[in-house]
């Protein structure tokens, strides 16, 4: 594995930014043992105004996007994250999208293929959104019996009627 120094200077130095169909790319090249590749896409979008109140439903659209597009299925997306020996995770809220990948540079340009194909065709199929759902609502009611959730949850309710007492 090649030494790198990471200083700022360096780093700079180093990396190589363009547009691509209008998106900024920035690639810092570096060598690694046996050709590994770690990638991010952040996509940001909406302004205050327009993502309001919409922050669970971003949550909720990201954790879809690698369940399914309208070329191929769940199970394809994972067979064919295997076959690539990448590992694939995809986050996001209302206003970006983050998607890091992992895999061998003979695989990357495949593994972006596959993430654009998840990014454009998403099928959004509503039987993974009820499961994410119910992983939610199974989340929220194992943190109610959690004492470190109960013990933030009563100091937040404290803070808040302390400072709404201080308001008035």
């Amino acid at each position: 594995v090649e030494a790198f120094d990471a200083t700022p200077a360096n780093i700079d130095k180093r990396t190589q930014t363009f547009n691509v169909g209008g998106v900024k790319v920035a690639l810092l090249p570096k060598g690694s043992r046996g050709g590994a590749v770690s990638a991010e896409l952040m996509l940001r979008f909406g302004d205050a105004t327009s993502i309001q109140g919409l922050g669970e439903i971003g949550s909720a659209v990201a954790s879809l996007l690698d369940k399914g597009t309208t070329t191929l299925s769940r199970q394809q997306i994972h067979d064919r994250l295997d076959a690539l020996k990448t590992e694939l995770h995809i986050s996001g809220s209302a206003n970006f999208v983050n998607v890091t990948l992992t895999t061998r540079r003979e695989h990357l340009a495949a593994a972006i293929a596959l993430v654009g194909d998840l990014l454009r065709n998403p099928a959004l199929p509503p039987e993974a959104l009820e499961e994410g759902r119910r992983q939610s609502l199974a989340g929220i009611e194992q943190q109610r019996k959690e004492p470190q959730y109960v013990a933030r949850n009563a100091l937040a309710r404290h803070t808040r009627q302390v400072l709404a007492l201080e308001q008035d």
